[in-house]
């Protein structure tokens, strides 16, 4: 662009695109995780191994007509997409680490019958269902509030981050595997977007990856053929699933109590109970109006009249 700029004779032009040249620090583009994806063409998967190994794939070129020809061992996770149906595709990604197989998946049949399954994500307990389960700790002890707390002593990075990365994202992975869908044909979970836009937060809540967590429980429904919901997440943690008074004063820490009917329940738990009801969501002018410091009732649609007598009764 400068030298289009010369040859137009738009030197000021020049002159200011050179100088933002000059102030930008020039780098090199990281390109370690870049991987090699392969077509059927240069491809060829022989999953009839013969001992000790499962398969062989042939790298062939288009030119100088050279092979390369590579053992592998099949994997659980190449098993179990084999077993459910899945076709391997001709094609393979190669990385310095190993083979990436692709298969092509059959769509699941959708569960149309069942109940609606509410989730809560938080950072101390990863998953509160609504059903009364909660994720539990891994065999070696952890849960994600410890996971989170050994990232914030590791230098950014690092080979100790690296681990702790990727120890936080097994046990997100072991803790929705874990998940029972049986009987469930949806699933609610919270709407968050930007959580850290715009805000100083700190360290450990800066490791809180929940988009891995959505995209984990969202590609867990779509083996189940569960559909997944995405509800407003305002003032969850705050209603009362018995009687649906919403007050900020009912949740303190871990411990919600409600302050109308006395309703006592673990907070996650009870946000669970009212992200699976579905509620309307609540208008930004409301929520500006901060309401839920005093106090209101939010109960599903179609209970307005309920709502009416429910205040005159407070009053």
């Amino acid at each position: 662009m400068i030298g289009q700029l010369h040859a137009d004779g738009k030197f000021k032009q020049e002159r200011k695109l050179q100088q933002r040249l000059d102030k930008r620090k020039i780098s090199c583009p990281a390109l370690k995780t870049l991987q090699m994806e392969l077509d059927s063409r240069f491809v060829d998967i022989d999953t009839n191994g013969r001992v000790p190994f499962d398969g062989w794939v042939t790298l062939t070129s288009l030119g100088d007509k050279l092979k390369i020809v590579l053992p592998f061992k099949k994997t659980k996770h190449f098993n179990r997409l084999a077993k459910a149906g899945g076709i391997l595709k001709a094609g393979a990604r190669f990385s310095e680490h190993g083979i990436t197989f692709m298969f092509e998946m059959p769509t699941p049949e959708k569960v149309v019958t069942g109940s609606v399954l509410g989730i809560d994500i938080g950072k101390f307990t990863l998953l509160s269902c609504s059903d009364g389960t909660v994720s539990q700790k891994n065999n070696h002890g952890h849960d994600l509030n410890s996971i989170l707390a050994v990232m914030c002593r590791k230098k950014k990075g690092s080979k100790a981050m690296a681990r702790c990365q990727a120890h936080r994202d097994n046990y997100i992975h072991w803790s929705v595997k874990r998940l029972g869908l049986t009987g469930v044909k949806q699933v609610n979970i919270e709407k968050i977007r930007g959580l850290r836009s715009g805000s100083r937060s700190s360290r450990m809540l800066s490791h809180w990856v929940y988009k891995s967590i959505f995209d984990g429980l969202k590609r867990r429904c779509e083996d189940e053929g569960v559909q997944i919901h995405e509800v407003a997440s305002a003032y969850t943690s705050q209603r009362c699933s018995e009687c649906g008074w919403v007050r900020k004063s009912n949740r303190k820490g871990p411990v919600f109590k409600c302050k109308a009917c006395g309703f006592t329940h673990d907070a996650d738990l009870n946000a669970a109970l009212n992200i699976a009801l579905g509620l309307p969501a609540i208008g930004k002018e409301q929520r500006l109006r901060r309401e839920n410091l005093k106090g209101f009732y939010w109960l599903p649609e179609g209970h307005e009249r309920h709502i009416v007598r429910a205040t005159q009764n407070e009053l």
